[in-house]
């Protein structure tokens, strides 16, 4: 503890302790506020957009199967869908899909799968 009660670190010792030797820069951390828990969680951040396509399905240009999947085997199908000048555009995943569990499960059946909203799916 320092002099003044309730402060465990100084802010020169918060800085010596983020210092990243290898770079020669400050390593911080990128925190939010989770209203859900009432606590301080960790951001995390996928600056690559880490699911890839494996598949297209575009036999019916009204409606076009995507399907994707990350490096752990989570996966997902888009259906863009057509209809006159409206795209609608849907999320298939093991969330709203939960007896599909694999990738070539749920593109074998992709036209039975239950699409919904991005913030439905994920």
């Amino acid at each position: 503890m320092s002099t003044r009660e309730g402060i465990k670190y100084t802010e020169q010792n918060i800085l010596n302790e983020t210092f990243d030797k290898d770079f020669g820069v400050l390593a911080t951390e990128l925190l939010a506020y989770d209203p859900i828990s009432d606590s301080i969680k960790r951001v995390q951040m996928d600056a690559l957009n880490h699911y890839a396509t494996n598949d297209l399905d575009n036999t019916n240009p009204d409606s076009i199967f995507e399907g994707l999947q990350d490096s752990d085997e989570n996966w997902q199908i888009v259906n863009t869908v057509t209809t006159g000048t409206l795209i609608s555009i849907r999320f298939a995943t093991i969330k709203n899909n939960p007896t599909h569990t694999s990738y070539a499960d749920a593109w074998s059946n992709r036209a039975i799968l239950t699409y919904d909203y991005y913030g439905v799916a994920f």
